[in-house]
């Protein structure tokens, strides 16, 4: 892994962040594929109206487990967010 992995982590802190519900999405095996270990700079979500709900989960997470987020991927959540504050209820 790179200088953005977890390879440096202690064995249970990987198993916890394999294992987190929010790491857990069911999704078809090509959409699995396709995301890859991407971050939102190069995949978001095909189905648009899941795009938000997918930055909010990468935000949460990469907060949780103190991973850094590269200027791409956080210029990618920021350009998302105006669209994601007009999908509010």
């Amino acid at each position: 892994m790179g200088l953005l992995g977890a390879s440096q982590w202690p064995e249970t802190r990987r198993r916890d962040f394999a294992n987190d519900p929010r790491n857990l999405l069911t999704v078809s095996g090509s959409a699995n594929s396709s995301k890859s270990d991407h971050g939102p700079r190069e995949w978001l979500p095909v189905n648009g109206a899941y795009r938000c709900r997918y930055a909010a989960i990468y935000l949460q997470v990469a907060h949780l487990y103190v991973l850094p987020i590269t200027a791409a991927d956080r210029a990618a959540v920021i350009e998302l967010e105006p669209s994601c504050k007009t999908r509010r209820p």
